[in-house]
């Protein structure tokens, strides 16, 4: 029987990681045209490191409906040899299968897992540091927005964790009255805050104000230098710690973490997913050796993968637009998979 839960685990792995390269490369071609596209300056060298980095986070994206397509072509294919047939009447019943399918999924969680976690957040950060040295025009146009008491930052471009440019700081009363207002060309992280370079500050006063003018302005803030870098970044590529810290500090500061938090919550769940995906995948299969050629089977379980893909996007996006629940929101495309699923293993005992 150990021979026989290690050739099923091998087939649904080894498929799984076939589909997944091969929608990879699908979506990395796409990636590489966008990439192209967005700036005549960028090179194709250039694009294509950039959509080097970005491969990472697509295994991590990914995985579900390779999970999903791997299971139904690896099972699909012991049924239609007749080996899942064998299979049983070697002794393994249709619990011992489905349990050993299950056990194949987790080596795809740590993949995943590794992958997202480790590498994809790295790999971002590289690419918003190329981005920012090749052109400061790359982000000047999506400033960065933070908040530290009554004090609103905004950054222009991020060369590095400890190298800010085009600073600008509005400071206001309690009331909402605007009080200062600082601009200084770059900064750089110092032991209790941040080294301001050619600095004009303008204070106001009711209907009057002045202007000054420093050649360097120490700003003392307690805003670590390495939020100001996930502030550049895609939340959806952080890794989970990452998204917490900046959650908590978003909180304390009373801002809006919509984002953040709805990318946390999606992270969390993500992983877990690709269970309920090859829990999908097992019924399907069943269901195609009574009435359903085994080809038309496979082929609604592919649209169910890629449409779940689709949905999942789309809950992250409306619960962004319209501000909803993030816990709610992230779990709801994976508790409709987990019905789904649920309904067709009950209809196939």
């Amino acid at each position: 029987m150990k021979i026989l839960e290690k050739y099923i685990a091998q087939s649904v792995i080894l498929s799984s990681l076939v589909i997944l390269a091969c929608l990879i490369g699908i979506f990395s071609f796409f990636s590489f045209i966008e990439n192209l596209s967005e700036d005549n300056s960028v090179s194709g060298l250039m694009a294509f490191l950039e959509t080097t980095l970005e491969l990472p986070g697509l295994v991590f994206d990914l995985m579900p409906v390779a999970a999903l397509i791997g299971a139904l072509l690896a099972l699909g294919g012991l049924t239609e040899n007749h080996e899942l047939v064998v299979i049983r009447m070697a002794g393994g019943a249709k619990s011992y299968i489905f349990k050993t399918v299950l056990k194949s999924a987790s080596v795809l969680v740590i993949i995943a897992l590794i992958v997202g976690e480790l590498l994809a957040p790295v790999c971002q950060n590289i690419s918003s540091q190329m981005n920012s040295r090749s052109s400061d025009s790359v982000i000047q146009n999506q400033r960065i927005w933070t908040k530290e008491g009554q004090t609103f930052v905004s950054i222009g471009s991020l060369p590095s964790d400890c190298h800010l440019n085009n600073i600008k700081l509005h400071k206001f009363s309690d009331r909402g009255v605007l009080e200062e207002s600082t601009s200084a060309k770059n900064g750089y992280c110092i032991k209790n805050g941040w080294e301001l370079n050619d600095v004009e500050t303008t204070f106001f006063d009711g209907d009057a104000s002045r202007v000054e003018r420093a050649e360097v302005l120490v700003w003392a803030t307690e805003i670590d230098p390495n939020l100001f870098g996930m502030l550049g970044l895609d939340p959806e590529k952080l890794g989970l710690a990452d998204l917490w810290v900046y959650v908590n500090y978003a909180k304390q500061n009373a801002q809006n973490s919509q984002k953040w938090a709805q990318a946390f919550w999606a992270r969390l769940v993500h992983p877990f997913t690709i269970y309920f995906m090859v829990f999908l995948a097992f019924p399907i299969i069943l269901m195609s050796s009574r009435s359903n050629p085994l080809g038309r089977v496979v082929f609604v379980g592919v649209c169910l993968g890629l449409g779940f893909y689709v949905v999942n996007e789309l809950s992250s996006s409306f619960g962004i637009a319209f501000n909803l629940d993030p816990i709610f929101t992230s779990l709801s495309p994976s508790a409709l998979l987990l019905i789904i699923g649920a309904w067709l293993n009950y209809r196939t005992r």
